[in-house]
């Protein structure tokens, strides 16, 4: 089951940042217990579970809406009616949400480090 997080990321430098599909981003999870980077997105995310996309590039001084796609898979005990169950989903997703507490993209040809922030803690719980 897919999950997406989007975020507006300001481009700083003088000149353009590229984004493009992200393939020369690595991105890992922040875990809640610290500053404690993870490639695991919580327990149980799928193989090769997470990919950013956004447009091509950001523009000096300019900004741009990327989007981090995390894959988790069911857990095996949920059955085809619970896939369909929007309470359940949310719930295993949330508990998923609270073992991070944002993303941190790696761009290892310009050796930076962008942190992004979870926001889904001020967002109230789905089925509560």
């Amino acid at each position: 089951m897919p999950v997406m997080f989007g975020y507006d990321l300001e481009n700083k430098t003088a000149t353009n940042y590229t984004v493009g599909d992200g393939s020369g981003l690595v991105v890992m999870a922040t875990l809640a217990q610290g500053d404690i980077l993870s490639e695991a997105f919580g327990q149980s995310p799928a193989s090769s579970s997470v990919s950013v996309s956004g447009p091509p590039f950001i523009p000096p001084k300019g900004v741009g809406r990327i989007t981090v796609r995390v894959v988790y898979d069911y857990p095996s005990e949920f059955t085809h009616n619970d896939k369909s169950n929007m309470d359940k989903v949310a719930k295993y997703v949330g508990r998923r949400l609270e073992e991070i507490s944002g993303y941190a993209l790696f761009d290892k040809s310009n050796d930076y480090r962008i942190d992004l922030p979870s926001g889904w803690q001020k967002i109230p719980k789905y089925g509560k």
